[in-house]
């Protein structure tokens, strides 16, 4: 087991010594999130915390334990990429990267529910769960949505949009 110094009056954290998930974050990401002492900072600024599962520093901590299920979690992909958290942060871990990672490793490992083909192109691009919330904000507010502007891959919607514009 790596062990994980954090100050005196939280004491040491073990870690798995085949941190595997730890060891891809950080080769994805560039951040260290072995570093984390688990304040809470993060999931406390976080905009999207409301709608979330699993707080922010909870998937944290799943990454650290190396536990796999995290990646077939929803919460991942509800990250705003705000930067509040990486701001909070004590520690300078860049979260909005670290949630990158996960998608990535998520992506590669083949557990992405959040993928969707293109109306117009027919290519597969990835969504978030963050569309559908959008869309039930919007639908809230007497707003219709056109569903085939959000099965559009960024590529078709950004044409569509700024020929409808024109």
């Amino acid at each position: 087991m790596a062990r994980l110094n954090y100050p005196p009056n939280i004491g040491v954290i073990e870690l798995p010594s085949t941190a595997i998930l730890l060891e891809k974050i950080r080769d994805l990401s560039g951040e260290n999130i072995a570093r984390c002492d688990q304040c809470g900072l993060c999931s406390a600024s976080c905009l999207m915390a409301f709608e979330t599962f699993t707080l922010l520093r909870e998937v944290v901590r799943l990454a650290q334990l190396d536990q796999m299920e995290v990646l077939e979690s929803k919460d991942i992909w509800l990250c705003l990429s705000c930067s509040t958290c990486r701001v909070r942060c004590p520690r300078g871990i860049n979260l909005v990267k670290v949630m990158e990672g996960l998608r990535q490793i998520a992506l590669r490992k083949g557990v992405v529910k959040y993928a969707l083909y293109c109306k117009h192109c027919r290519r597969l691009f990835l969504t978030t769960p963050i569309l559908n919330y959008i869309k039930n904000c919007l639908e809230k507010e007497n707003i219709k949505v056109k569903e085939e502007i959000l099965n559009l891959c960024p590529t078709c919607k950004k044409y569509y949009t700024s020929s409808v514009i024109r």
